[in-house]
């Protein structure tokens, strides 16, 4: 893992390959390591950058609220930092809406949009359920957040396949 000081904190990626660049967003709860699959395939053809946003992984939290529109200046940073000029942004369920919050707020450095299980806004659900779990990491601590993510992880694949839900289980954990 890289680390820079960007932006009012410390910010985490991996590169790989070259060519246009490819700039991958996790979502809630995972860290860049739930691209691996992508991330090795894509970067046969592209330069493929995966970051821990914000908070997440090995990227430190800074003081600044956590909001799409936070993390997007946070990637644009990134990008400056790697001196890219232009990358499609490709960003999966919460990495999603900070996709597009890159993509509005900063045009001229989008080559492409891809947005995956994701929505154009965090919706009074959404929001409930993340508050809900924020309140459960303050009473009951981080390892009842923990079980609920892993038991959330299964829900996550239409196929039954014990590896594949295992990995994504552990990287669910460490994030």
């Amino acid at each position: 893992m890289k680390k820079a000081a960007l932006n009012g904190t410390v910010l985490a990626w991996e590169e790989s390959g070259t060519g246009p660049a490819v700039l991958l967003v996790h979502g809630l709860s995972e860290t860049h390591a739930s691209w691996r699959y992508q991330r090795d395939l894509f970067s046969q053809r592209f330069r493929v950058i995966a970051c821990d946003i914000r908070g997440f992984g090995e990227s430190e939290p800074g003081e600044a609220a956590p909001r799409p529109e936070q993390y997007a200046h946070d990637l644009r940073a990134l990008l400056i930092h790697l001196g890219v000029d232009r990358a499609a942004i490709v960003g999966f369920s919460m990495g999603g809406v900070i996709a597009q919050c890159f993509a509005i707020h900063h045009p001229e450095m989008t080559s492409a949009l891809v947005i995956a299980a994701s929505s154009s806004v965090v919706n009074r659900q959404a929001a409930e359920y993340f508050l809900e779990r924020a309140k459960l990491a303050e009473t009951q601590g981080l390892e009842a957040v923990r079980a609920t993510t892993v038991s959330d992880a299964a829900a996550c694949f239409v196929a039954s396949s014990p590896e594949v839900v295992a990995a994504y289980r552990q990287l669910r954990r460490g994030a």
